[in-house]
């Protein structure tokens, strides 16, 4: 989780601060643009009901698939529907059901669980 928190701040921190110059006016980049998209993904993906709290390891693969680019496909707009798509084929694919509460998933398994739900997810 911590491995992943550097880049998130990271990656809201240059949202911010374009954001900061979007309110005085200035036109945007085709680069500037993806950087702004990605920032309003990446708050989408942070956003969680009280009654409902996800399980830690079910953050951290919205948080890596968002500061990965694993999501840049998707608009802002659409990742609450992808949240719940993506909770919903977690639960019936048990992709998780060889993994202990605390166990240390790596990069290479959310590669796979991310390609892998993208890949049906895009097929629906």
């Amino acid at each position: 989780m911590k491995a992943l928190s550097g880049s998130l701040r990271l990656g809201l921190s240059e949202f911010k601060e374009i954001e900061m110059i979007i309110k005085f006016g200035s036109a945007l980049d085709k680069a500037t643009l993806a950087i702004m998209e990605r920032g309003l993904r990446l708050i989408e993906l942070l956003k969680q009901t009280h009654s409902n709290p996800l399980a830690v390891r079910e953050q951290v693969l919205f948080i890596f698939s968002g500061v990965n680019g694993w999501l840049d496909f998707l608009k802002h707009t659409d990742v609450i529907e992808y949240k719940s798509w993506l909770l919903n084929y977690i639960k019936t694919t048990n992709l998780f059901y060889n993994f202990e509460e605390n166990a240390d998933l790596n990069v290479d398994t959310f590669n796979s669980i991310c390609s892998l739900a993208i890949k049906k997810f895009n097929s629906n």
